[in-house]
């Protein structure tokens, strides 16, 4: 194939200092252009820099977002993807319209590889070698996308996977010869001999938005749907997970209309960018809290640094590259509906219904101090239900839970542990005043094996994750 060497000025967007990332709150970053922040189509990370692909060009930042160089211009091509190698830091790789892009300086200088005829749309390096890669390619027809390999830093290609529509791919973060394809048209796919082989997987959907593969247990995947061209998708934007490689999928509760991008972190910490903003889960997307959701990053695909999976980035469609530190510890935070008990350890929510018929509106929380916190139905001066969570740990080496009714319509109150991911739910029927205890609800050392208490549970409703209220307003009025 025809190459040729990349040069270009220096170009320099700068900022006016180094920036550092907000701990839980988003830190925009750039590019910037003339007329501000310009829109960020992917992002990826290597210990010494933060690529940003536009769409048009390649930005790099040396010095965690202080200032972007102009280090590739697509034009009159396209750049959006890009991705660095985890095993060579210096092997950076970019993809557009015609052409595919390599650096073997960490982004300094750039070899174009014309492609004519594909765009580049999705790009994954095996985990041992940066010489391999794969590229999910389009070329504007229906059921004609495929899936390329390289084993020559993208010297040569080969198709390994055909009659495609829309693909992305995904490779196991520890065995190469390992990669799943999520399409519109062919649902999930999995190699394990580096592809040559590919078998189709029952239930996990296409995952043609996205598959993140947790790198501290490669048995857990996720993968996002687009609903937009799924004729059998009944939940937009889903996320679903697999427990063992992809053989089986099970549907995740998330928060959002819309999951548009999933990663997963080395400690199984995942992170989802939905309509409603970013969400962090650390017990395996059962329950979800939300991270700063006061920029606009509803819709942009999301990034972990490798040396520091705590800090995540989001490419932002309405402008630039944004960074924020996740705070260490438990998950739970209060963003309206949830209420953080025990410094954060326990995580409560009501769903109620003002009709046995549904349907189930989520409560609004109200925290009053570490044990104990309320929640308002109808209105914020009107509180229906009390619930307080108490270190029992001294008495019976257990968290106690009580709630206290103000209301009689129906309701349940759902208490998770977020060290361990054990959920307890109970039931107020409706027409009952009353109120409940339970001394023996979770055993104060995480990992304990002393056996649960008998709960009042609803079966239909005890694996419900938070938040996973459905309203289906209007929302009721106070008679």
């Amino acid at each position: 194939m025809f190459s040729r060497r990349l040069t270009l000025p220096a170009v320099l967007f700068l900022l006016a200092a180094p920036v550092l990332a907000g701990v839980n709150q988003w830190t925009p970053l750039g590019p910037y252009g003339p007329s501000g922040a310009i829109p960020v189509r992917a992002v990826a990370v290597s210990p010494a820099a933060i690529f940003a692909a536009t769409g048009e060009n390649l930005f790099r930042s040396t010095d965690a977002g202080g200032h972007w160089d102009l280090v590739l211009s697509g034009a009159p091509n396209e750049v959006v993807a890009v991705a660095v190698a985890s095993s060579d830091s210096s092997a950076v790789y970019a993809g557009g319209s015609g052409t595919f892009f390599r650096s073997d300086d960490g982004g300094a200088t750039w070899l174009a590889i014309p492609i004519p005829g594909v765009v580049l749309r999705n790009l994954a390096v095996d985990p041992q070698s940066p010489s391999t890669l794969w590229a999910a390619t389009e070329d504007g027809g229906v059921a004609s996308d495929a899936i390329w390999k390289s084993t020559d830093r993208g010297g040569t290609w080969q198709v390994v996977l055909a009659a495609l529509y829309g693909p992305v791919i995904a490779v196991d973060p520890i065995d190469g010869q390992t990669a799943f394809v999520g399409t519109q048209n062919g649902g999930l796919k999995r190699t394990r001999d580096g592809g040559a082989h590919w078998t189709d997987l029952e239930g996990g959907l296409g995952g043609n938005f996205g598959i993140a593969i947790n790198p501290g247990n490669t048995s857990r995947i996720f993968t996002v749907w687009d609903p937009t061209v799924c004729g059998i998708c009944t939940i937009p934007g889903e996320l679903r997970k697999s427990e063992d490689g992809g053989d089986t999928w099970t549907h995740v509760d998330t928060p959002g209309d819309f999951v548009w991008s999933v990663v997963v972190a080395p400690d199984s910490v995942v992170f989802i960018s939905t309509s409603s903003g970013v969400y962090v889960s650390r017990n395996g997307g059962l329950t979800w809290s939300a991270l700063d959701n006061t920029s606009d990053l509803a819709g942009g695909k999301l990034a972990l640094d490798a040396q520091n999976p705590s800090r995540l980035f989001s490419a932002g469609f309405a402008g630039g590259v944004f960074v924020l530190d996740v705070e260490p510890g438990g998950p739970c935070a209060s963003p309206g509906r949830i209420l953080c008990l025990q410094s954060g350890r326990f995580l409560v929510t009501v769903g109620w219904q003002a009709s046995p018929l549904g349907p189930t509106f989520s409560a609004l929380a109200v925290p009053v101090s570490r044990e104990a916190g309320y929640f308002w139905f109808f209105a914020p001066d009107n509180v229906e239900v009390m619930v307080k969570v108490l270190d029992g740990s001294s008495v019976n080496g257990h968290f106690w839970v009580f709630y206290g009714a103000l209301s009689n319509v129906q309701y349940i109150v759902q208490v998770t542990d977020t060290l361990t991911g054990a959920t307890k739910t109970y039931e107020n029927p409706v027409g009952t005043l009353a109120s409940f205890a339970d001394t023996s609800a979770f055993p104060a050392a995480a990992g304990s094996s002393a056996a649960p208490a008998a709960t009042r549970t609803v079966p239909s409703l005890a694996r419900l994750a938070v938040p996973s209220w459905t309203s289906l307003g209007p929302e009721p009025t106070q008679a």
